[in-house]
């Protein structure tokens, strides 16, 4: 048995509508991709429940503001289990990068997105930063140069700093 406690938040005073315009931005592709079936090993058995954080794989709860940014924390959240299952260590990832970066994959910042699509910019990108280096803004860019960058650089740095492009 749980417990719990209520409270009053952000959202507890719009209605039903006023919290679905302003947080759902998960869009679902208009012909999901076909060869993504689940086909089990035969003789395996699939338990009847699973609880990631027991596996200690969920970091903490985020709050993605006033941007339908849903889609991006879905993403690397799921990202974030993957990698703490692989390396045995659980590292906070970007979703602010998703954010600022998925344009071009189709995606559309605040206004709603792919998670299909984020996966694929990870996977051409070689990766996405973590949030502390990255950290969320709940708006589209430009992201602030950080700290890291600006002190391997030092004096050379000439120009704009792109997150989304950083080869300098």
């Amino acid at each position: 048995m749980h417990s719990y406690e209520l409270g009053m938040n952000h959202l507890g005073d719009m209605t039903s509508e006023e919290v679905a315009a302003l947080l759902t931005g998960d869009r679902v592709p208009r012909q999901p991709h076909r060869n993504a079936t689940y086909l089990p090993t035969p003789g395996s058995h699939l338990p009847d429940a699973v609880d990631w954080r027991d596996k200690g794989c969920v970091t903490d709860v985020k709050n993605q503001g006033a941007c339908g940014s849903c889609w991006a924390f879905s993403a690397v959240g799921a990202l974030e289990a993957q990698v703490k299952l692989k390396t045995g260590k659980l590292v906070s990832l970007s979703a602010q990068n998703l954010v600022d970066c998925t344009t071009t994959y189709g995606n559309h910042g605040c206004g709603g997105g792919y998670k299909t699509q984020a996966f694929q910019y990870i996977i051409d990108n070689h990766g996405i930063d973590s949030d502390s280096t990255y950290p969320y803004t709940a708006q589209v860019g430009p992201s602030p140069m950080p700290a890291w960058v600006k002190q391997r650089l030092g004096r050379r740095f000439q120009g704009r700093w792109d997150p989304c492009n950083p080869s300098l």
